[in-house]
This record gives C-alpha cells, sequence and structure tokens, in this order.
C-alpha cells in the first residue's frame, strides 16, 4: 500500500495512517466519477490555458498539493519553473522555516503569495504531492540540500578563519567540485573574534552552526567551570553552546531523520532514483512502493 497516498488528518491537526482511509462504496466511486472533471471539460482547459506564472502564483496561494499533479498539460507548464519545484520542495519539507530556507534559496520574492504559518494539512497535501511527482529525483534534492550546506559554510566562515584540516574540503564543495555525500557526518570548528569555539556539523538534514556561550564573564571563570566534576559537565553541555544556525528537515513537518535513523551514513542511490525511495529507507518504509505522477 502506498504510505504517501495513506495519510489522513485528524480533528486536531496531526497526521496518521488509516488502512481504512482507501475503502470504497460504489455510491462514494459513482460520486467521484461525476464530480471528476473530463479531459474536455470546460473547467479543466480553462485551467491548463493559463500561463505558468500565474499557475505558480494559484499553487503558492491555494497550497493545493494537487495542483503539482493536476494533468500532463499543466506539469509540462511548470517543469520548466525550476524555482516553483524547489519552492514546493522547502515548502513541504522546510514549512517550520520557511521564511529563512526561502532567503538562502533566494526565493523570497514567493513570501508574499504564501499564507504563513502552514497548516498540517497543507504540508500533508504538499509532501503527498511533491514525493509522488517525477521531477522529486535525488539528484535534484541533493542540489538543493547543498544550497543549505554552502549557506552554512559562508556563515562560518564570516565568524572565523578556517585551518587546513577542513579547508580544502570545504573549497572543493563551494566549487561544485566535490558531493554532498562528502560532508554528511563532519564537523568543524574554528575560533570568532570573541575567540569563542565555533563548531559546524554538516549532517545532510540538519546542519547546525554553534558558538560558546556568552554566559562567563572572564575566561578564568570559564576555565574554571570546565576543570569541575565531568559527570556534571555531561548533563550541562548543553548549556555552554548558543545555536547560531539551523537547517532540518522534517517529513510530514514533524518527523526529523534523527541520529538514530541515519547513522552518519549517505543514501546509496543514483541521481535518476525518487526522492521518495530515500525517505523510504531512512523512515523502514522501503519495502512500499509509490506511484509515479507526472
Amino acid at each position: 500500500m502506498d504510505w504517501v497516498q495513506n495519510l489522513k488528518r485528524t480533528r486536531n491537526g496531526s497526521v496518521y495512517s488509516d488502512p481504512t482511509w482507501f475503502s470504497t462504496t460504489d455510491d462514494r466511486a459513482a460520486k467521484r466519477q461525476k464530480t471528476t472533471p473530463s479531459p474536455t471539460d470546460p473547467r479543466r482547459n480553462q485551467l491548463e490555458a493559463l500561463p505558468a506564472e500565474l499557475l505558480q502564483q494559484i499553487f503558492l496561494t491555494s497550497m493545493n498539493g494537487n495542483l503539482v499533479q493536476a494533468s500532463p498539460v499543466i506539469a509540462v507548464k511548470l517543469s520548466g519553473q525550476t524555482s516553483f519545484y524547489r519552492a514546493a520542495f522547502l515548502l513541504a519539507f522546510y514549512s517550520h522555516d520557511v521564511d529563512k530556507v526561502f532567503d538562502i534559496h533566494r526565493l523570497h520574492y514567493f513570501i508574499p503569495m504564501l499564507e504563513l504559518p502552514l497548516s498540517t494539512w497543507d504540508v500533508r497535501s504538499l509532501t503527498k504531492a511533491v514525493l509522488g511527482s517525477r521531477w522529486c529525483s535525488w539528484e535534484r534534492v541533493k542540489s538543493w540540500l547543498s544550497e543549505n550546506h554552502k549557506y552554512a559554510i559562508t556563515q562560518t566562515l564570516q565568524m572565523g578563519k578556517c585551518d587546513n584540516s577542513w579547508r580544502e574540503d570545504t573549497q572543493r564543495f563551494m566549487q561544485g567540485q566535490s558531493d554532498i555525500v562528502r560532508m554528511q557526518g563532519r564537523a568543524w570548528w574554528t575560533k570568532d573574534e570573541q575567540q569563542r569555539d565555533v563548531q559546524l556539523e554538516t549532517n545532510m538534514w540538519d546542519i547546525r552552526l554553534e558558538h560558546d556561550s556568552d554566559r562567563y564573564e572572564d575566561e578564568w571563570e570559564q576555565e574554571e567551570e570546565e576543570s569541575e566534576d565531568y559527570q556534571r559537565d555531561f548533563y550541562t553541555a548543553e548549556w555552554r553552546h548558543e545555536l547560531v544556525f539551523q537547517c532540518q528537515l522534517r517529513i510530514l513537518g514533524v518527523l526529523t531523520i534523527g541520529e538514530e535513523k541515519m547513522q552518519n551514513c549517505a543514501p546509496d542511490f543514483p541521481g535518476d532514483a525518487p526522492f521518495r525511495d530515500v525517505v523510504q529507507m531512512y523512515m523502514g518504509l522501503e519495502g512500499q512502493e509509490m506511484e509515479s505522477r507526472p
């Protein structure tokens, strides 16, 4: 059973899987047949006749994922709108941080068309449509994830200089000579102008940039506390760092690919593989197939 098609929204907005959702009666099937526009339906023809820019605006305003898969004609019109595909992907998987990721990907001009924050239903609809679309390939998604990494690396270099231990790797990646897979599970350190430790974790699904907290009045106070009992330091380690930047991918707006699932290993898929296969692998759903859409 197609798990993407098997998503349902409850009264309070949560998303869960319901195997009875697909059970239909003859009456319900007949009702759908009456209301579904035929290929010659004037309503459908009018929608297909709209320019790609207007279709793009309709999608972003309505947040109806079905438009991505509406018809072959619309699919062809939108196929040249790479910014539209990128926006749809980011809205589906970074719905909790739209302003930030749209700025990273230079899509800020779309923001006025959106009604934020997105509802759970919007995110579910988008996720279903994006994962079911042929254009959402692993190679294309990697290029979008690479933009997030490049932004984080740029922010890190603005805070402090990189040393020889990671200068070559980052330069090759920034110049497009290295794949994002080589950056998976890496951690980089530097110091900022205040001599605070800065750390960048380049995880494919959850990029984190942190620096030491400013809660110490002087370096002697910090050194004194750091020399105290190790066990206490283990439990209070998170207090010592401040999050500067985070870019975390979430499935259905809530599910993250945590360390227990990714194990610092990058997906081993060909570039033309559907991104849904990558999601299935991490979510333990690799045995279920999804229907491809235009």
